[in-house]
């Protein structure tokens, strides 16, 4: 299966080259807040969190975590978050996520690597993005002058953002690099198991709710209205 996935990301960018894909060095190493004309006005960064350009991958986070670790597993996740049926019975979920409404720039990777300006895109504007963009796929290189592949996504204003197909990372192995982008969004679980993430892939662009919250993926934060 992942053969016949490469194959044809090789084939579709095959075809774009022919229709104007073109192969860009990323080079801008400052962080932009992009305004792509949405209808919500959010403005999305130029990188992800932990990239130097925007066509690093970055560092990956489990869900409610701040910083990239080696390994990404069910038993290193934070045990805050690490919740089970006892704690639903016992009321720790509910109290967890009450915690969390009120203190969301602690959970927040965005807010806790760059500072109060950027946070976690909402549902909403994750959903807004997908919907309002006109995406291609292209190739790049990266900081490290490697050929990645990323969705470029124009706005209504066509101003453009590039989204690396960084996949995920489960114990300290990348999986579906180069073949999907995968990005949380910060939405409080409801049973501290899955949440959701907007992900990018030849077959769809959509949010998805069954992210197991231990396993690492990448940040694109937007600005603080």
């Amino acid at each position: 299966m992942k053969s016949v996935l490469k194959l044809a990301i090789w084939g579709a960018c095959a075809i774009w080259v022919l229709m104007g894909c073109r192969e860009n060095s990323s080079e801008s190493t400052e962080v932009v807040a992009v305004d792509l004309g949405l209808p919500s006005g959010t403005k999305w960064a130029n990188m992800n969190v932990g990239a130097k350009t925007a066509a690093d991958y970055g560092d990956y986070f489990a869900w409610g975590e701040t910083k990239p670790k080696k390994e990404y597993t069910s038993k290193n996740y934070d045990e805050r978050l690490n919740l089970g049926v006892v704690d639903a019975l016992s009321g720790r979920m509910s109290e967890m996520q009450r915690y969390i409404k009120s203190n969301p720039a602690e959970f927040d990777a965005a807010t806790a690597n760059w500072g109060s300006k950027w946070k976690m895109p909402t549902k909403k504007q994750a959903q807004e993005l997908l919907n309002f963009c006109k995406w291609r796929l292209v190739q790049r290189k990266n900081s490290q002058g490697e050929r990645i592949y990323a969705y470029e996504g124009m706005g209504p204003n066509d101003n453009t953002i590039i989204l690396p197909l960084a996949g995920i990372k489960e114990y300290s192995v990348w999986r579906l690099n180069n073949e999907t982008g995968v990005f949380w969004v910060f939405d409080i679980p409801a049973h501290f198991v899955d949440g959701y993430f907007m992900e990018l892939h030849i077959n769809h662009k959509n949010l998805y709710d069954n992210g197991l919250l231990y396993k690492g993926r990448s940040i694109r934060p937007v600005l603080t209205e």
